[in-house]
């Protein structure tokens, strides 16, 4: 795997709606997917409540430090789409 590491704009990147732990979440949604939903499904859907506290310590973290503090792992696809897969 070719890894790099660069600045993104937020803007430039998509949620990886296809992720086991909110894809279950979003199935309800059909194709009106969107950030406050995707948003409601990383907050709320888990079996155990380690997601939950995970997203609330990230959230939590960019809020204090005012960006994201470790690296995201972003895919790019064929069709140049950057989409975050962790």
């Amino acid at each position: 795997m070719n890894e790099q590491f660069y600045l993104l704009d937020v803007s430039e990147v998509e949620f990886d709606t296809e992720n086991p732990r909110i894809k279950k979440a979003l199935e309800k949604y059909g194709d009106k997917i969107n950030a406050e939903r995707i948003n409601f499904a990383l907050r709320s859907s888990s079996e155990d409540s380690s997601a939950t506290s995970t997203f609330s310590r990230l959230r939590d973290s960019i809020r204090a430090n005012g960006r994201v503090t470790q690296p995201i792992t972003v895919i790019t696809t064929a069709g140049q789409k950057k989409i975050c897969i962790d």
